[in-house]
């Protein structure tokens, strides 16, 4: 009884102070947003046949996205598990004027690696290449749920999903690669939290001997920006000219803070200092057609410029393992060479 009174002592402390770090680092990421907010912008130039996806693109910094793309008039397609709010949104967007550019809807649960397969065997039956993959689909501060392959569900929706995904597409990318001039682009949507993550444990990658949603959401971010960075390694190895960038949107007011503290508590902050969609996308967008993120590949970007990661998230060591661990998860879908 005293052990089980002290695990919950323990939890609801270390919770406490997830949320207070949370919030400090909230702030210092808001006051860059702000300080250098005048470099956050992006040229919408034509990409005219190129095709791309969002992952998560029906809401949120998503469906930002979409719409800058659809106006460099690329065929965006938007993977989502609400096909007909994705159908919405299009029919908005044409409503507001958005006359360039195609999109289409193919349903996709980053919480299932079946769908995931499902979502890139369609894609790859009726798009010879692919341009730029946003992976962007993100939950945050999620109770402890273990998704249909057992894996815990922020893990498996902003890390492994992607994970999988990205390697399903490649040959597409690959196709693209030979096709254009300019670098095709995978751009992974990480955050500021990453710098919060714990020590990836690989032996108990759910956290499930000790589960705190804030932690877990920052060990999934880290997840992601480690992937990229191992990810472009291998492709310049093997002389693809693919970019795999990392990016930290900022701030941004959306749905994705719903439940939190700050929007239950102190709805105004978001709303006053916080980036609207529109701003978040833009960093996003910037390294998906800049000229200046031809050869970009490996760096993590804020406000449209590179930034630096923590110590931990640049460590080669880990990024490998975590690579090579994240590769043994997935191989039942995929057995990839790169």
């Amino acid at each position: 009884m005293f052990l089980e009174f002290f695990y919950i002592f323990v939890n609801i402390f270390c919770k406490i102070k997830y949320v207070i770090i949370y919030y400090i680092l909230g702030g210092k990421a808001i006051l860059h947003d702000i300080f250098y907010r005048q470099y956050n912008r992006v040229e919408l130039r034509s990409k005219s046949k190129h095709v791309a996806i969002v992952t998560g693109g029906a809401r949120g910094i998503g469906s930002s996205i979409v719409k800058m793309l659809m106006e460099c008039d690329m065929h965006v397609v938007i993977g989502c598990i609400n096909t007909e709010n994705a159908k919405m949104m299009i029919k908005k967007l044409r409503e507001q004027g958005v006359v360039k550019g195609e999109a289409s809807v193919l349903e996709l649960n980053l919480k299932s690696l079946k769908s995931v397969s499902k979502f890139a065997s369609l894609f790859n039956e009726c798009h010879e290449y692919l341009n730029i993959l946003v992976n962007n689909a993100g939950i945050m501060f999620m109770p402890y749920e273990e998704t249909e392959d057992g894996f815990e569900s922020q893990f498996a929706v902003n890390y492994l999903g992607h994970f999988l995904l990205t390697h399903l597409l490649l040959p597409r990318m690959f196709e693209a690669s030979r096709r254009f001039t300019t670098s095709p682009r995978i751009v992974n949507v990480s955050s500021c939290a990453h710098e919060v993550s714990p020590i990836i444990n690989f032996d108990d990658i759910n956290m499930t001997n000790f589960y705190i949603e804030q932690a877990a959401y920052a060990q999934s971010k880290i997840c992601l920006l480690m992937f990229s960075k191992a990810l472009d390694r291998r492709l310049k190895r093997a002389g693809s000219n693919i970019q795999v960038i990392t990016v930290h949107p900022g701030i941004v007011n959306t749905e994705l803070f719903n439940g939190t503290l700050v929007k239950l508590l102190a709805p105004w902050v978001l709303t006053i200092f916080g980036k609207t969609p529109e701003e978040g996308a833009t960093s996003v967008v910037f390294c998906c057609i800049d000229d200046s993120t031809e050869n970009a590949g490996g760096s993590y970007y804020s406000n449209c410029f590179p930034v630096k990661c923590t110590q931990y998230a640049d460590d080669v060591k880990t990024q490998e393992k975590l690579y090579n661990f994240s590769n043994e998860l997935i191989k039942k879908y995929c057995s990839n060479d790169i």
